[in-house]
């Protein structure tokens, strides 16, 4: 028989065999009651929802207000936008390695997102410390950059004054 023959009985056969997946994936559920064919209509509700949201224009139409930010305001907002994206992955970074490390040693304590926050936080201002202390001996290291006072135990700040040339006349 031809495999495109469709008699009576395979015609049947293969309605059955379509309904079967159906009525197992009503009879299975989750530890929330919630059947397969929920759990798929809910994923798809979802990325339909992601697709819309995406594609939502950013400009406002028929006279809508909207907020314009000047050059220098978006500027300043990407850059502390991502200063707090950034803090706080490393926040979720720093959760992350010491739970997988509290898996080794149980005596540590579980690391909570706030915690680590509170960690990344601390160590930032240490690193601000700590290199401002470099900067400035760097800056007391310089050679002949401060002028000894004979009359008091301080030391001055040498003023230079660069006299201006012009480019052509650096390289004659």
């Amino acid at each position: 028989m031809p495999p495109f023959d469709t008699s009576e009985d395979e015609g049947q056969q293969a309605r059955d065999l379509c309904r079967q997946p159906v009525v197992v994936a009503e009879r299975m559920s989750d530890s929330a009651g919630r059947t397969a064919e929920h759990s798929i209509s809910l994923a798809v509700t979802g990325f339909l929802t992601a697709i819309v949201v995406i594609g939502i224009p950013a400009v406002a139409y028929a006279g809508m207000p909207s907020i314009n930010l000047t050059d220098l305001g978006r500027m300043r907002l990407n850059a502390i936008s991502f200063f707090v994206g950034g803090f706080l992955v490393s926040a979720w970074g720093i959760q992350l390695l010491w739970n997988l490390l509290q898996r080794d040693f149980p005596r540590l304590p579980r690391l909570t997102f706030k915690a680590a926050a509170g960690v990344v936080f601390l160590w930032g201002m240490l690193f601000v410390l700590v290199l401002t202390m470099i900067s400035g001996a760097r800056e007391l290291m310089t050679p002949g950059a401060w002028e000894i006072v004979p009359t008091s135990l301080t030391h001055i700040l040498v003023t230079t004054h660069l006299q201006l040339t012009s480019p052509l006349q650096t390289f004659r």
